[in-house]
């Protein structure tokens, strides 16, 4: 289903910019920055371990929620793209 996986990419870029001033907000700017030089995908990890450090643990389940969302979507996208289709017809063997 591409409207789920265009669903996931869409909450992942949202999550990620949430997790990108999350730690923005909690460490600094030179986390983000280090975050950022850890291929742009360690603000993640980084904004996990500033909400827990933090005690901000309204920000950290909204960080898992949205995590949950996005492989939970690509998850349920490409178990539907591997399950045959019943709608073929079977071909008979000559």
């Amino acid at each position: 289903m591409p409207i789920l996986v265009a669903t996931s990419w869409y909450v992942g870029v949202l999550v990620w910019l949430t997790c990108f001033s999350t730690v923005v907000d909690l460490w600094g700017m030179t986390a983000a920055i280090i975050g950022l030089l850890l291929l742009g995908v360690g603000c993640m990890p980084m904004a996990i371990l500033a909400t827990l450090f933090h005690g901000s643990w309204h920000q950290l389940l909204t960080i898992l929620a949205g995590l949950v969302v996005i492989f939970g979507c690509r998850m349920v996208a490409g178990s539907w793209d591997s399950e045959p289709s019943d709608s073929l017809p079977e071909s008979e063997p000559e």
